[in-house]
């Protein structure tokens, strides 16, 4: 379904390579984690997967990606829009409306759908997320937690097969993290094809279906789930990455 092969790229502004000789296949309804030290390529391979690069990022790209055998680069940016959702780390980088309502009606727009269908389309998605409270809110009266699930949310209402995570947990708090947990489970129950880069682990280990760990920008590693999860301490400790379970504090 998503395949890399022999892929190099570097940004325009530096000589630094960011991924380097990158053979990734990624299947059909895969969970898949991207994980690895800050600067370790993850990110770079989700730009490479959403078409940021190389329609919208310029550099140094050498290889092939490819999303059902066409090449992104290939792709008109509408084709891959159809295909790869984006939810980023920061919500409000790719918000375009003032309030909730616009906001989950805002791609249905762009696809072209007629306006009594938009209306049954975000309602379906309000249901099925359960997320009530965020209709006809004020963007910027929302909490960190709730910008990231109307982003989720915005996404899933034009029903991509394939979304791409960028650090969703990175500014939301513990409610945030359990929502943004049941909506995984909910794409991962359809179907969907999710790539997701972290360095919280402890809400997904049990979800994914393999692991990609990578250092210096290459493919260090493919784990399977029961692999990744049998990751001893002080070898989790070694690659640079966070715990695998949840940290209780007891307050006595």
């Amino acid at each position: 379904m998503i395949e890399m092969r022999k892929v190099f790229f570097s940004y325009k502004a530096g000589d630094e390579i960011q991924v380097s000789d990158l053979n990734i296949e990624i299947k059909a309804g895969e969970f898949v984690l991207l994980c690895g030290k800050s600067g370790c390529g993850k990110t770079t391979i989700l730009k490479m997967i959403n078409g940021l690069i190389p329609h919208a990022i310029e550099g140094n790209y050498q290889g092939k990606v490819t999303i059902y055998n066409k090449s992104v680069r290939e792709m008109e940016t509408f084709e891959i829009a159809e295909k790869v959702g984006s939810i980023f780390q920061n919500p409000k980088t790719q918000f375009f409306n003032l309030d909730s309502d616009g906001e989950l009606s805002f791609g249905l727009e762009n696809m072209g759908i007629e306006p009594c269908l938009i209306k049954a389309k975000v309602q379906n998605t309000i249901n099925e997320l359960d997320i009530e409270n965020l209709k006809n809110r004020n963007v910027f009266e929302l909490s960190g937690g709730e910008k990231q699930i109307l982003a989720v949310a915005s996404v899933y209402a034009t029903n991509p097969e394939i979304y791409v995570f960028d650090e969703p947990s990175a500014n939301i708090d513990e409610c945030g993290i359990e929502k943004m947990r049941e909506m995984l489970i909910k794409l991962k129950e359809q179907g969907k094809t999710i790539i997701i880069s972290e360095h919280r682990l402890y809400f997904l280990v049990d979800l994914i279906d393999k692991a990609i760990y990578l250092e210096d920008g290459k493919v260090k590693h493919i784990f399977s789930n029961t692999e990744f999860s049998l990751i001893d301490n002080k070898m989790r400790k070694g690659m640079g990455l966070r715990a695998f379970t949840k940290k209780i504090i007891l307050i006595l």
